[in-house]
């Protein structure tokens, strides 16, 4: 009957509007990108909620399609995402708490470099005279030895990951013993990238603890496992501020922090240890926890 048809079409319409109202509030506070020749692609308001519900349910992966109808699988353990059709051709996911715009220029520090309008992103080479280069400098050979010759050291300057990191550090410090100076050693290949996006998990190879980024008390520690050598035979590392606040003992696997209470599944702990009584690694699961303040090039 026509009137049959009709109340079917009327249906589909009020589904259709409370799955987009849905969108666009998962939207202002949640936003999913995929990597694409390093710029951040943002995913469609309703692949948007597809992903975040699937994230929040605790879903291991979730697939989804493109317009014409090719089939792509998001591995939340490691954030990247590949065609079904091709396990091989993997690019990085980033999930983003989105901020406000006119919060960016706020939350700048005094002592960055200007910038234009348009920019974001600005590394800073710090002169080996500059006090600030000293302090980072002394640090870093506090927990490694004056041995290893220093290449240079860089300010990362990035608005939008500050910005989020500080949005964060406030609705965290209440909780005690929150932001630590801590050490994360990389590749060349994953330097580019963590300035421009921050930290992401798919660039992240251990996972004996969670499936999260890492962060070592001791630039030792990850100077003899992660600062791998490029052809010149010069290493990087970040001493980066982590929000690590509430921790609890890690496990391989997770790859969010578990609940403190079985009878509030809700509330979970801000990070993880391998060790509680003496903590010598970090693990946090919530890429705005954790800024990368320096990288230190060195031999």
């Amino acid at each position: 009957m026509l009137s049959d048809k009709i109340h079917k079409i009327l249906l589909k319409q009020v589904e259709k509007y409370h799955v987009q109202k849905e969108a666009q509030l998962l939207t202002n506070g949640v936003q999913w990108f995929y990597l694409k020749n390093e710029n951040e692609v943002k995913f469609s308001a309703d692949k948007n909620i597809t992903i975040e519900k699937a994230f929040q349910a605790k879903c291991k992966s979730v697939k989804i399609q493109d317009r014409s109808g090719e089939e792509y699988e998001i591995d939340f353990s490691k954030m990247v995402e590949n065609p079904v059709k091709d396990s091989t051709s993997k690019i990085p996911v980033i999930r983003r708490d989105l901020i406000d715009k006119g919060s960016l220029a706020t939350e700048k520090p005094k002592h960055w470099a200007d910038m234009k309008s348009n920019e974001n992103l600005m590394i800073v080479p710090l002169n080996s005279s500059d006090p600030e280069y000293i302090k980072v400098v002394q640090e870093f050979h506090k927990s490694v030895g004056s041995s290893m010759p220093i290449v240079k050291v860089e300010r990362i300057e990035n608005l939008t990951l500050h910005a989020q990191y500080m949005a964060k550090k406030r609705q965290m410090d209440t909780r005690k013993d929150n932001e630590h100076v801590l050490w994360h050693g990389t590749h060349v290949v994953a330097m580019n990238s963590i300035n421009a996006h921050g930290f992401n998990r798919s660039f992240c190879g251990a996972c004996s603890i969670g499936n999260g980024v890492y962060f070592a008390v001791h630039a030792s520690y990850s100077v003899r496992g992660y600062a791998a050598p490029d052809s010149n035979g010069d290493k990087r590392i970040y001493q980066c501020r982590v929000l690590t606040s509430d921790y609890t003992q890690g496990q391989s696997g997770i790859r969010m922090p578990p609940s403190k209470s079985p009878t509030q599944p809700h509330i979970l702990y801000d990070s993880v240890v391998d060790n509680t009584q003496s903590p010598s690694m970090f693990v946090i699961f919530h890429d705005a926890q954790a800024y990368p303040d320096y990288i230190i090039t060195f031999k």
